[in-house]
């Protein structure tokens, strides 16, 4: 598991950009544009706001995520770092967007843009722990592995979908993570609200602690919560995530931005999505470790090429 910071629901980059249009195999004839602007990435778009001496002004070029086909890292040896985007709209020629971010790592903005993309062409789930001890916020989220999210909606939809008897025993499954649940146990309880899920979670020193755990579809980069505040021991409060309508307790909300890394190696809810290549984020001492071996192999041509298949394997316990 690990805990990512929270982000913004629109991330603001400043960047350096030109456009230029493309005609396969022949000049387009057109000067390519040139200019510093603001990006701002949406849920459905980029906006590109140009600057003048270092002030947004003038109206946005806005792009719609779901007509950009490509996004690309472009690492070229001793060359900054940027991105290359194709953008196509019926009846135009398409448009090769080339951007260089000029404030924050270009890691940081290719992530942003690849997840929003993600989330253009379908649901995603999101599923975590609540820390019981902090006050919640996005910083006490923290997410599991993308084979745990599914093994945990997976049986969620199992229990939902139950037939339940009146006067029967209440449903229940459990999900052990790691090998023989050394990373926890995960237990799922169908109740008449809905389902509930805790996680026994080992601490420092010995011991366990139960958190509070959560598994939702997400349209966009927001997810939304909803928790008590319960006694603990020696009078320190507890926090627990709740479903309305499961407590007669005071329920507080609790609204997150989802860190891009997290939906960017998250499962569709659709398992129909998954055929699309899921792009995975980008580290920054990757393209430094990229760049280098590039510049290392400069001026050697390799003409033999090696075909093997890769091996397949089966999960059969989820990593948290």
């Amino acid at each position: 598991m690990s805990t990512p910071p929270s982000l913004d629901p629109k991330m603001v980059f400043g960047v350096r950009v030109e456009v230029d249009a493309v005609l396969p195999g022949s000049s387009s004839g057109f000067t390519p544009v040139t200019n510093h602007y603001k990006l701002i990435v949406g849920h459905t778009d980029l906006q590109f706001i140009p600057k003048l001496c270092g002030i947004a002004c003038g109206k946005a070029f806005v792009i719609p995520l779901l007509k950009v086909v490509t996004n690309k890292m472009v690492r070229i040896p001793y060359a900054e770092p940027g991105m290359m985007m194709k953008m196509e709209e019926e009846g135009h020629v398409p448009l090769i967007i080339k951007v260089w971010v000029t404030d924050k790592p270009v890691e940081s903005c290719y992530n942003q843009i690849e997840a929003m993309r993600k989330l253009t062409r379908g649901e995603v789930l999101v599923a975590g722990t609540l820390d019981p001890v902090k006050k919640p916020s996005g910083s006490t989220l923290s997410y599991f592995s993308r084979d745990a999210t599914r093994k945990i909606y997976d049986a969620q939809s199992r229990l939902v979908h139950a037939t339940m008897k009146p006067d029967g025993p209440e449903l229940s499954e459990k999900i052990l993570l790691g090998d023989g649940g050394e990373q926890g146990t995960i237990t799922l309880t169908r109740k008449a609200f809905g389902v509930e899920m805790h996680m026994d979670k080992s601490v420092a020193g010995g011991g366990t602690q139960l958190c509070s755990v959560f598994c939702q579809p997400v349209p966009t980069n927001g997810l939304f919560l909803h928790y008590t505040e319960v006694p603990g021991p020696n009078s320190t409060p507890l926090y627990k995530l709740v479903i309305p309508g499961g407590t007669s307790g005071t329920i507080s909300n609790l609204k997150v931005e989802v860190p891009s890394s997290v939906i960017l190696t998250s499962p569709y809810e659709n398992m129909s999505n998954e055929i699309v290549d899921d792009i995975r984020p980008v580290r920054k001492s990757v393209v430094k470790a990229t760049m280098s071996s590039m510049g290392a192999a400069a001026g050697k041509i390799r003409r033999s090429v090696s075909i093997t298949r890769a091996p397949t394997t089966s999960v059969t316990t989820a990593k948290a």
